[in-house]
């Protein structure tokens, strides 16, 4: 095997983990998700429940409920619209150039597979760092929750 074979496998390889890692990604903010999803039906369920008994409760529930909707709609955004992903394998149109050398031709798409490399490594790097942001948000709601309760109940009672 040659330099430049052994180099191609391993730059499709690398690139089809990137591929592998975005998916996995994608099915971890589908699941947070479904998650926020059930919260925001939970805490809208209960301001329904509470507005007639318990009207503090149930503006502190209206309000997580809205900061709940805003972090599904931040995952949404920055996790699972759809976007460009770098291609594994570039168009033939791109590599049917019969005016260049064939050598040169391999040379010149392993430099594009990097950069291609780069970008994913770029968008993948992006997508979870806003993921773990969000579930961090998450996963404090029920101090924003108590924070929101205690306001309401020191300057509006």
């Amino acid at each position: 095997m040659e330099l430049i074979d052994w180099l191609e496998n391993a730059a499709i390889s690398n690139l089809r983990s990137k591929h592998e890692n975005a998916e996995l990604i994608t099915r971890e903010a589908n699941t947070t998700l479904t998650v926020i999803l059930s919260a925001i039906g939970v805490t809208i369920a209960y301001f329904a429940n509470q507005l007639s008994s318990d009207k503090g409760i149930a503006s502190v529930a209206l309000i997580v409920s809205i900061y709940l909707i805003i972090c599904a709609l931040f995952l949404v955004n920055k996790c699972l619209r759809f976007e460009d992903f770098p291609a594994i394998y570039n168009e033939y149109k791109n590599l049917n150039q019969p005016s260049i050398d064939f050598e040169k031709l391999r040379h010149l798409e392993l430099a594009n597979i990097q950069i291609r490399c780069e970008d994913a490594d770029k968008m993948i790097h992006d997508r979870s760092i806003w993921l773990n942001k969000i579930r961090i948000s998450i996963a404090v709601s029920p101090i924003f929750a108590a924070t929101v309760l205690a306001i309401q109940q020191a300057f509006f009672k």
